[in-house]
């Protein structure tokens, strides 16, 4: 690994985990980087396996991405907003709106018809009708 990572002379060397100049994470990253420049070739820790490749981004940094991405929803020139305005559409709807699947539904077969069908359904799959089943909807 060192004819692959040279390290230069006068150079300062870290090889705690919790430094930020750790030379690991350095050599790492200019692998990754090969990795990501060299479309040609499938870098693995392995001469024999695929496994174990080298994953050409570091994972940290697009967690650290997506948080600041994150983050910068909420954010506006004007500062930091924690309510997102609404579009005046919104204003308009009903809370408990149906879905539009359940509105196409309502409108091509009847509530009552509909009600009958699954009642018969009931008398033809478990012979009998529910207990009730003559009472009024409403």
């Amino acid at each position: 690994m060192k004819h692959l990572y040279p390290i230069n002379q006068g150079e300062e060397v870290y090889n705690r985990a919790g430094h930020r100049h750790n030379i690991y994470e350095k050599q790492a990253q200019e692998l990754r980087e090969i990795a990501r420049n060299d479309p040609n070739y499938f870098y693995t820790y392995s001469a024999d396996y695929l496994s174990l490749s080298v994953e050409p981004y570091n994972p940290d940094d697009i967690k650290r991405h997506e948080e600041q991405l994150k983050k910068s929803l909420f954010r506006t020139p004007e500062g930091f907003q924690t309510i997102l305005k609404k579009d005046k559409s919104e204003y308009n709807k009903h809370p408990k709106k149906p879905h539009e699947s359940k509105i196409d539904e309502l409108n091509t077969v009847p509530y009552h018809e509909e009600k009958t069908e699954q009642q018969t359904k009931l008398f033809y799959d478990r012979g009998a009708p529910i207990k009730g089943s003559n009472k009024k909807d409403f």
